[in-house]
């Protein structure tokens, strides 16, 4: 296993690589709130992972707390 160098950097390189690799080819991930929660401003709504790529949408079926659980 290769060994993990310690930087300055705020984000992982590797991480905006993969990222910028998927964004030149058309290929989109994000989050959207799931609906039908409480709507609430002191409860931060879950969230699902959507994925795009030209026309095609499609949602996942895991519901993800906002923080370390998204990411």
């Amino acid at each position: 296993m290769a060994k993990k160098v310690k930087t300055d950097y705020l984000f992982d390189v590797d991480l905006i690589d993969a990222i910028r690799h998927c964004w030149d080819r058309g290929v989109y991930f994000y989050p959207i709130v799931f609906k039908g929660q409480s709507k609430s401003l002191k409860v931060i709504p879950k969230v699902k992972i959507q994925f795009k790529q030209g026309k095609v949408i499609k949602t996942g079926d895991v519901l993800y707390s906002q923080g370390d659980e998204l990411y």
